[in-house]
C-alpha cells in the first residue's frame, strides 16, 4: 500500500524562512515585551560579516534574561562560484555563511555583550521576526573572539558514511548505495523506513520514434559529503546538493535537458513509499486527503499552483514545498496508489 507523488523542485523544504535583521553594535537597547519566537524549526543564514576573520574565531550567543548563552552554529564556506566547500581559505569571505537555528535565539538584551564576554569592539546583533506574525521576534549575537572556544556540544544532524544516511531526532534519510541516483531511505520519530524509493521519468520523442528514461538509466555518482556541523549537513551527489536540518531537508535539484534530442513530452520526479505503508495525502486540490491504502484513488491533478503535497503516516507527517524554474508545458500534481505489480516500473514496482 503506498503511492507516488510529484516533486520536481529546486528548492524542497518545510516552511519558509525567518525574516532576519543584521545590526552592528557595542550596546543594546531593550524594547519591551521580549516576545519568544514561535517559528523553531527554521535556520537562520547570515553572510558578509567579519571579513577576513578565521572562522574558529566566531561564535554565536543569546541572552537568556540573565545570563548569555553559546547557542549551536556553524560557519560553512564557498568558493568563488559560491559552491559550498569542506574548507576554502578558513577565513571568512563575503559568501561564507554562519549558521543557528531559529528555536535556539533569546531575549533582546539590555546591556552589551561585550561587557560581559571577551570579544572584540565589532559584534553583530541578528533580529529574527516570524514574517506571519511580526511581533514574534529572537535575537542572537555573533561575536569575535580569540580566546573564546566551543562550549555548546549540541549536534542536530549527523551523517553516517557506512549506510549513506543523515540522521535526526525527528527522521533520518539515506541514499541509494548502487543502481540509481535518489534516496531509498525515509524514517520519521525513530520508526521504520516507509520509503521504496525516489524516481525520475523522462519522456521524449524523436520524429516518430518515443523513448523512455528513468533513474535506472542517469550515470551513477558517488555520494559526497561536503559538511557534517552542528546544525545542518550537506551531501551532494553529482550536480545535486542536500542540506538537512533537524527537522527538514532542502534539496537543491538542477535539471538540464537542453541536450536532450527531439522533443521533451514529460519530466517528473516522485518518492515512492515502501509497500504496506498506509496513511493520508493531501495537496492543494484534495485538502480532505485520500487513503494511502493500496486501492486506487481518483485524484484532481490540477490546477497546480501551489506546489505543496503532505503525506501522513501514523504519528508522522511529511510536507514537501517546492519551488520550480523555467518549467514550461502544463504542470500537475501526480499522486498513483496502487499496489498491483506494474512490470514496467523500477523498485518494487508497486506504487
Amino acid at each position: 500500500m503506498k503511492r507516488s507523488l510529484f516533486l520536481a523542485a529546486v528548492l524542497i523544504s518545510a516552511l519558509l524562512l525567518p525574516g532576519a535583521a543584521l545590526a552592528a553594535g557595542s550596546a543594546d537597547q531593550a524594547t519591551p515585551p521580549n516576545l519568544a519566537l514561535d517559528r523553531t524549526i527554521e535556520p537562520v543564514i547570515v553572510a558578509g560579516i567579519f571579513a577576513g576573520k578565521p572562522v574558529d574565531e566566531l561564535f554565536v550567543y543569546r541572552w537568556t534574561g540573565s545570563s548569555w548563552e553559546q547557542i549551536p552554529f556553524q560557519i560553512d564556506e564557498r568558493n568563488s562560484a559560491g559552491d559550498y566547500v569542506a574548507n576554502e581559505d578558513g577565513v571568512m569571505d563575503s559568501n561564507d555563511e554562519v549558521v543557528f537555528m531559529s528555536g535556539d535565539t533569546g531575549m533582546l538584551a539590555s546591556d552589551s555583550i561585550g561587557s560581559a564576554l571577551p570579544v572584540s569592539g565589532l559584534w553583530y546583533r541578528v533580529e529574527v521576526t516570524n514574517p506571519l506574525n511580526t511581533s514574534s521576534k529572537g535575537w542572537a549575537y555573533i561575536v569575535h573572539s580569540t580566546s573564546l572556544s566551543i562550549t555548546n556540544p549540541t549536534d542536530y544532524v549527523s551523517y553516517n558514511n557506512a549506510n549513506l544516511r543523515v540522521s535526526t531526532a525527528n527522521y533520518a534519510l539515506g541514499w541509494a548505495a548502487s543502481g540509481h541516483n535518489g534516496l531509498d531511505y525515509m524514517s520519521m520519530y525513530g520508526g521504520g523506513d516507509i520509503m521504496d524509493r525516489t524516481k525520475l521519468r523522462i519522456d521524449y520523442r524523436v520524429v516518430v520514434l518515443q523513448f523512455h528514461l528513468t533513474e535506472n538509466d542517469i550515470p551513477f555518482e558517488n555520494v559526497v559529503l561536503i559538511k557534517d556541523g552542528a546544525v545542518r549537513t550537506l551531501v551532494k551527489r553529482g550536480g545535486t546538493v542536500t542540506t538537512s536540518y533537524q527537522s527538514y531537508t532542502s534539496t537543491n535539484f538542477p535539471v538540464d535537458l537542453s541536450s536532450l534530442p527531439g522533443n521533451l513530452e514529460r519530466f517528473r520526479t516522485s518518492t515512492d513509499l515502501a509497500q504496506g505503508v498506509s496513511g493520508t495525502y493531501y495537496d492543494e486540490n484534495n485538502n480532505a486527503g485520500k487513503p494511502i491504502d493500496g486501492v486506487p484513488d481518483n485524484v484532481t491533478q490540477t490546477p497546480f499552483t501551489q506546489a505543496w503535497r503532505q503525506v501522513t503516516v501514523g504519528a508522522g507527517s511529511n510536507i514537501q514545498v517546492a519551488k520550480l524554474t523555467e518549467l514550461g508545458g502544463v504542470q500537475k500534481h501526480y499522486y498513483k496508489d496502487n499496489s498491483a505489480v506494474d512490470p514496467q516500473d523500477t523498485g518494487d514496482q508497486r506504487s
